[in-house]
């Protein structure tokens, strides 16, 4: 009979009283080798890794609600009474540990997310916050305000990312990739990637590593630069544009004016036996790309 790990949650009430006061609590949840676990919290920090346990300490006027089911694990940190409008005695320090085959799904207000060791889907978000996390297959991490530094598996994956404010930093990244920045910049390195859709508003968009054959490419900017240095297996096909901005390549090809009078160049073309697509546009700001 397959055994089922335990979550061990521990949690610390850290407020306003004496030491010798503080209450520990110990809980012990099970929780399937590949179920899923959802961690919200308000504010403070949550780190996630491979493992089977929960660690917390939290502020006054603050509760972790732990939940299970077959195949689910909930962990919340709440705030009640009227510490929800004072915003409560102090942020929650969320350390847990699940089994690494699990799907992992993190909703945050205001904290900073840390996920390493965990093997299976990942859903992170927060409202305001950096997210540094290590994506082993699928994710989807997202954040209104804040930095994301993310480490792909390096094996082919479905890869979503979105900042409204904040840069975004993206590296060993295999597979799919759709990323996209309001205002901020996004710096990725591919491992290589199948497909890549990466749009910015506000912020230049920087590429390099290495392209599939038959890769396709669609990156756009409003307002910012675009860098492409990645060598594709079979080449590549591309069309480049800019309505005020300069072409660079290290092809040897030289952009031409899409108006005799007005702003706007263009660059198109094929590299080896042109079997991936690349589109890149932007409105305002320089294009760079490179073969190697």
């Amino acid at each position: 009979m397959r055994m089922r790990p335990l979550l061990i949650l521990t949690i610390l009430l850290a407020g306003p009283l004496r030491a010798a006061q503080a209450d520990t609590i110990d809980r012990q949840v099970s929780a399937e080798p590949r179920g899923s676990v959802v961690v919200s919290s308000v504010g403070g920090s949550i780190a996630v890794t491979g493992w089977v346990d929960v660690h917390a300490v939290v502020g006054s006027g603050q509760q972790v609600e732990v939940t299970s089911g077959p195949g689910h694990v909930d962990i919340r940190v709440i705030r009640t009474g009227s510490s929800y409008w004072r915003g409560g005695g102090g942020d929650a320090q969320l350390t847990v540990r699940i089994p690494q085959g699990s799907e992992l799904e993190v909703i945050a207000v205001s904290a900073e997310v840390k996920s390493s060791g965990v093997l299976g889907v990942q859903r992170l978000q927060t409202v305001s916050g950096q997210i540094d996390a290590d994506l082993a297959t699928d994710a989807d991490v997202k954040t209104v305000s804040g930095e994301l530094r993310l480490r792909g598996g390096g094996r082919p994956a479905h890869l979503r990312v979105n900042s409204v404010s904040g840069d975004v930093s993206l590296i060993n990244a295999a597979g799919e990739l759709e990323a996209t920045t309001v205002s901020g910049m996004l710096r990725a390195v591919l491992s290589p990637a199948t497909s890549v859709r990466a749009h910015t508003t506000s912020g230049d968009l920087t590429v390099g590593g290495k392209l599939a054959r038959g890769i396709t490419v669609d990156a756009q900017t409003i307002s910012g630069e675009v860098s492409l240095h990645a060598p594709a297996e079979g080449g590549f096909e591309y069309d480049v544009s800019t309505f005020s901005g300069d072409i660079a390549n290290c092809f040897g090809q030289q952009a031409w004016r899409t108006s005799t009078y007005g702003p706007g160049k263009q660059l198109s073309g094929k590299r080896g036996n042109g079997e991936g697509r690349l589109r890149i546009k932007t409105l305002s700001g320089g294009i760079d790309l490179c073969d190697r």
